[in-house]
């Protein structure tokens, strides 16, 4: 694994340097190809270079970091590592339990090549003595593949996080405002891990004009559950404030004002996001129903509405993708 980065040389860089990271206000900010960056808190930071191995650098992308992971995943080691640690945890604990005791908090201790951990004597609760048992040179060998493996999905993970991010924000300027990880990801996955492909397709097969209206359709639920939530609670604290003793008349007036205002603002926007609603319904509605209709219209077979529905809502509203679908598995749907 290659040498973790120099925190010093990071600090001592000026901002527009060369290498691939550098500290600004306490913030590390690793910079991978399309200057794209990455920035982590000192703990975070301490996290993924120093406890997980992960080294970033200029020529990094999501897909480089995605195939690094699969590559490492591939190669089997893993599934052996598990069983050889798992016996290898079940020796040194039958080591204890010959010694009369039990053993907690084991580790691997990468430079003398054992595992150890803390050794109880049976009915005491302080450990008094490590135990420790030597491993096979295989054991060592898989520890390092499997700890390279888990830098790469934690490098992974960090890089996705600044691409996921950038992808919602293009989405967003386009009008998209309800985003789900999970599309994200498919979007991504379906874009090669490029982030102008991922756009692409999001756009094009996942955001569809349906997709979007029902995307609507449940934001504004959230929005009128969340609007009754809060003239709840306003009643609820407009109770409270009743009760107690104010020092004039204009002041008791000045509170009613305000809760007559805030009340009339807040039933005013569950209005408006009710007539919202409604609008929104129907051209989901007809939209739907124009799906059908061209979808009767290319098959002999009478369908199912209700099935053809489903199958809709399961692509993710996706009418072209739904289409195909019914059309080849049309047994399905009579």
């Amino acid at each position: 694994m290659a040498p973790l980065i120099s925190c010093v040389l990071s600090m001592q860089s000026p901002e527009n340097s060369p290498v691939s990271s550098r500290i600004k206000n306490n913030i590390m900010i690793h910079t991978i190809q399309g200057d794209i960056s990455i920035h982590l808190s000192a703990r975070e930071d301490k996290y993924l270079t120093q406890y997980n191995g992960v080294v970033f650098n200029c020529e990094d992308t999501l897909k480089s970091a995605v195939n690094e992971r699969n590559d490492l995943f591939q190669t089997g080691e893993l599934d052996k590592f598990r069983l050889l640690n798992s016996d290898e945890h079940t020796n040194l604990l039958k080591m204890a339990r010959q010694m009369n005791g039990s053993v907690g908090c084991v580790r691997f201790d990468k430079d003398k090549c054992i595992l150890l951990g803390d050794f109880y004597k049976l009915n005491e609760k302080i450990s008094s003595s490590t135990i420790s048992r030597k491993v096979s040179i295989e054991y060592c060998t898989l520890s390092k593949q499997t700890d390279q493996y888990h830098a790469a999905c934690h490098k992974m993970g960090a890089i996705y996080k600044v691409y996921s991010t950038k992808l919602t924000h293009m989405l967003h300027r386009v009008g998209v405002r309800h985003v789900v990880g999970r599309e994200l990801w498919l979007a991504f996955r379906c874009g090669d891990y490029c982030l102008d492909s991922a756009f692409a397709h999001a756009t094009n097969n996942i955001y569809t004009p349906l997709k979007l209206i029902m995307s609507e359709l449940w934001l504004n639920s959230g929005y009128v559950v969340n609007m009754k939530s809060m003239l709840k609670q306003l009643e609820k604290d407009w109770t409270k404030e009743k009760d107690k003793p104010h020092e004039c008349q204009s002041k008791e007036n000045e509170v009613n004002e305000a809760f007559k205002e805030k009340k009339s603002q807040i039933e005013t926007e569950i209005i408006f996001l009710n007539e919202r609603r409604s609008v929104v319904l129907e051209e989901s509605k007809q939209m739907k129903m124009e799906f059908l209709s061209k979808l009767i219209d290319c098959v002999t077979e009478k369908l199912n509405e209700q099935k053809v529905m489903r199958a809709l809502k399961s692509k993710n509203w996706n009418m072209n993708t739904t289409f195909e679908h019914v059309t080849t598995h049309l047994n399905k749907f009579v």
